[in-house]
């Protein structure tokens, strides 16, 4: 439990600094509620006040607040200002310059100065997409779906009984229970005389009629027959289909089948791959071709490494094989491997060890626990029920005594010894004696936040209280 808490930490950090990494500011956690803290100084620049900051995107973030009562939501910027205020009950991020808001119960949207540019009016609403938004509102006691511009032009009157998003700009449409196809002035060009329909891609779509599915063109015409259980979109000018054995192949543009109905699934291709599974739920790779460049032997999803490489498992031992099915690293593990920086744990006979991709061992299989190596070069190991850190040579810099570590930053880690915290520096000294009640911020530009005696203080590297954090 405790392995799995920590794990978790660890990721959740390296999660938030991905996103946040092209701002100046590093995520703060207190009391359940984010906050921010400039990277270099460590000054904090957003009080932990909100319960959620998204992404900041153009210099901007959605956040949600508790105020009165409620959640409320509203927009800050990268100085911590509240740039939008948190007035509304529900807002979604800005897509084309607006955003979707939701108060007094209707949606409408706003621009990204605040102001409201379409009043909300609407019980439901999308985000806009191509300069055009989809829009619901009850009529007569009955829910019926239009299209706005950006200036909240009905271009579309509220009339469908549901409308999908526009696609090579046709939408598909529900008029009297049966769907067809809306161009973006409001006029059906297709029949609605299908039970579904899916989205145009390259020129072609979905339909079913009575539980079977083929294609039709922009024309309406039918190219695929209606004699598949379920077809996905094309993409590169080939679908998947699927019989009503749940078995599934490709189709190109004429209905051909390129790639027999014979895989439980095939998922997106990428870099001219695509992941198999056939029914005996063995996993492979495919080309566009139907060639299986590496055979369906392998009991989970492969993992590609790069265009080379794959970690594979079979019959629960995992290591890692070429784009020739080449054994790189003998299947011997017990725990699939996952590479970060060059190295992977790894789990042999109920200990953990670490390896590099050639399957050379960097630090022997004695642990019971173990972490992958950070930016400086070290991991966390875990035995008898405490932690210590190694190096990539396999020296113990602190022979595992601690109760809990966290990562480093600023060259200190914060360690926990009978529910007290202190701090280590790099060669594993304690150089800050375990004392505190908590770590609060880690350590940025020599400071560093802790609680003690229910209160919070800023620290420097020597351990002396610098001022009182409010």
């Amino acid at each position: 439990m405790i392995f799995k808490k920590l794990l978790l930490i660890i990721l959740l950090q390296v999660c938030l600094l991905q996103i946040y990494s092209q701002t100046h500011l590093d995520p703060i956690f207190m009391d359940r509620k984010i906050g921010f803290r400039d990277k270099i100084t460590g000054e904090l620049v957003i009080p932990p006040n909100y319960v959620r900051i998204n992404q900041f995107k153009n210099g901007i973030a959605l956040f949600i607040k508790y105020v009165s009562d409620s959640f409320k939501f509203g927009f800050i910027d990268t100085m911590g200002k509240e740039v939008i205020p948190p007035l509304y009950n529900d807002a979604h991020e800005f897509a084309e310059g607006m955003a979707l808001v939701k108060q007094y119960g209707k949606y409408g949207y706003i621009n990204t100065a605040g102001k409201m540019v379409i009043k909300p009016k609407y019980s439901m609403a999308a985000d806009f997409n191509n300069a055009v938004a989809i829009v619901m509102d009850t009529i007569d006691k009955k829910a019926l779906y239009g299209v706005i511009d950006k200036t909240g032009k009905e271009i579309i009157p509220l009339k469908f009984e549901d409308i999908k998003m526009f696609s090579e700009d046709l939408a598909a449409v529900k008029i009297n229970g049966k769907v067809g196809y809306s161009d973006k002035k409001g006029i059906t060009v297709i029949p609605a005389i299908y039970d579904d329909a899916g989205p145009f891609n390259d020129g072609m779509a979905s339909v079913t009629i009575n539980g079977k599915t083929g294609y039709i063109d922009k024309k309406g015409v039918l190219i695929v027959p209606l004699k598949y259980a379920k077809g996905y979109p094309f993409s590169n000018g080939t679908a998947r289909v699927v019989d009503a054995a749940n078995i599934s192949g490709l189709i190109d543009k004429t209905g051909k089948e390129v790639v027999p109905l014979k895989y439980q699934n095939i998922l997106e291709f990428k870099d001219g791959l695509a992941m198999v599974v056939r029914n005996n739920g063995k996993w492979g790779l495919m080309d566009k071709n139907g060639n299986e460049v590496i055979t369906c032997l392998y009991e989970h999803p492969i993992v590609p490494i790069d265009t080379n490489y794959y970690l594979v498992g079979i019959n629960g031992k995992y290591g890692m094989i070429n784009k020739k099915e080449e054994v790189i690293i003998p299947l011997i593990y017990d725990s699939q491997l996952m590479f970060f920086n060059g190295y992977s744990i790894a789990s042999k006979n109920k200990k953990y060890g670490i390896i590099d991709k050639t399957g050379k061992e960097v630090i022997p299989f004695k642990y019971e626990r173990m972490s992958n190596f950070n930016e400086q070069g070290t991991a966390l190991i875990f035995d008898n029920n405490k932690w210590g850190i190694i190096n990539k040579e396999g020296k113990e810099l602190i022979s595992p005594q601690y109760d809990f570590i966290l990562n480093f930053s600023d060259g200190m880690a914060a360690v926990k010894k009978d529910d007290k915290w202190g701090f280590i520096n790099l060669n594993g000294e304690l150089v800050i004696p375990i004392q505190y009640d908590a770590p609060q911020l880690s350590f940025v530009n020599g400071k560093a936040v802790v609680s003690l005696n229910n209160e919070k203080y800023w620290i420097n590297k020597s351990g002396q209280i610098i001022k009182k954090f409010e």
